[in-house]
């Protein structure tokens, strides 16, 4: 169990350049493990049948616990899925393969489902599973989503809940060609970065930091006057030169942008 914990941690904390490291994977403040918090999603109830997962589809419907206020550190990583307290033929039940050289097979999530009650997710919760969807409740109460939570996905098409706020590298390393903010007023370093983003409306965003967009596929982008922080470096190494329109912000802020602005910022100003 110490060497699956181990590398939990090693992935982690060297995911890519862009993440901030997680240095542990414990749950919260109860002395949970990752496998402890997470366990119960997966295990059959007295009768055999899966509450929340359903391996035919890969589905976690966590909106069946309207308890659940927090999704903790790691908790339902590609790698904490190996450390899950389940017997070798629940595991055998719910990935259809045997034990593998004594290493606990993989539980993969193509969709999860989350509940109205979550106000928090937190680092690396999701990282390196196999999401291509999630489900925000319409009444969501989720006011956080922290770094790299879903680092390293399938996700093509997002709708935040509003009200919410996104670290780091939140949903960076996706397949997104859609992204619906809802509100959102900042986007933090590497939020969307490693995506197929062409198009994404900015309207009411403030700010835009370094990496927000990196790696996307943007040809233009004009920026609302809502904007008052903008590093010209959001685009990092985008697929292409992008035409970013400043023309609606504050004559103050324009002057800051192109001051700043270098010839390896990957922008051409309008």
């Amino acid at each position: 169990m110490q060497i699956i914990t181990k590398k939990i941690m090693i992935s982690l904390m060297s995911i890519t350049a862009i993440a901030t490291p997680l240095v542990a994977v414990s749950c919260g403040n109860s002395g949970e493990t990752v496998n402890d918090a997470a366990t119960k999603y997966f295990k059959p109830d007295e009768k055999g049948n899966q509450i929340y997962y359903n391996k035919q589809t890969q589905t976690l419907d966590l909106s069946k616990d309207n308890k659940l206020e927090i999704i903790t550190q790691a908790m339902f990583s590609k790698e904490a899925t190996r450390v899950l307290k389940l017997s070798d033929q629940e595991r055998k039940d719910l990935t259809g393969v045997n034990l593998v050289k004594n290493v606990p097979n993989i539980i993969y999530i193509k969709k999860v489902i989350l509940p109205a009650s979550l106000k928090k997710i937190e680092k690396g919760a999701f990282l390196n599973q196999n999401i291509e969807e999630i489900v925000f409740a319409n009444s969501s109460k989720l006011e956080l989503i922290e770094e790299n939570a879903f680092q390293n996905n399938k996700i093509k098409k997002l709708v935040l809940p509003k009200n919410v706020t996104l670290k780091q590298g939140a949903f960076s390393n996706n397949e997104l060609t859609e992204v619906t903010l809802n509100g959102l007023k900042h986007i933090n370093e590497s939020v969307f970065a490693g995506n197929q983003l062409a198009n994404i409306d900015l309207t009411g965003v403030e700010s835009i930091k370094n990496s927000a967009f990196a790696n996307n596929a943007f040809s233009s982008v004009e920026l609302p006057n809502s904007v008052t922080l903008f590093s010209p470096k959001a685009f990092g190494v985008n697929r292409e030169k992008v035409q970013v329109n400043i023309s609606k912000l504050s004559a103050e802020l324009q002057e800051a942008i192109k001051k700043e602005l270098s010839e390896k910022d990957n922008i051409e100003i309008k």
